[in-house]
């Protein structure tokens, strides 16, 4: 189930001009929306999916148009079974019409896997994540 951190539902605003950053977890997701910006939490990577088809959830949202931002853990990237997950999830938006980008979270000290609310709260100067990370609310 898609979960908005504030409402605990799939309701997400219905304007496809507002981005939506889809993250890993409740957590991740309402720091980014205490930052202002529109992201719904993922129980994981494969959780938008269910008996191999994708969850009735993503069909409640206005993709056409919407530019939508994934946000993985910085681990993602030394794990082929989660980028398998980031990019079927980015093909199944794109076909139904969303503008998918991923933002790139720079590995944490000693390599330590960084989240999106990690990254947040970090001091600056922090590493800058790459990608498109959507314009605010």
């Amino acid at each position: 189930m898609i979960r908005k951190p504030t409402t605990g539902t799939a309701t997400i605003n219905p304007a496809p001009g507002v981005p939506l950053h889809l993250t890993e977890g409740a957590k991740k997701a309402l720091k980014a929306d205490q930052e202002g910006l529109t992201c719904a939490g993922l129980g994981g990577l494969w959780s938008w999916r269910l008996g191999g088809q994708p969850i009735a959830d993503l069909d409640r949202i206005d993709w056409y148009e919407r530019e939508t931002v994934l946000v993985p853990d910085s681990d993602v990237w030394t794990r082929q079974d989660l980028l398998q997950a980031v990019f079927a999830l980015g093909r199944d938006l794109e076909g139904r019409g969303a503008r998918v980008g991923v933002l790139k979270l720079p590995v944490g000290e000693a390599g330590a896997k960084v989240g999106r609310d990690d990254y947040a709260a970090a001091p600056e100067p922090r590493p800058r994540a790459r990608g498109r990370a959507g314009r605010r609310r």
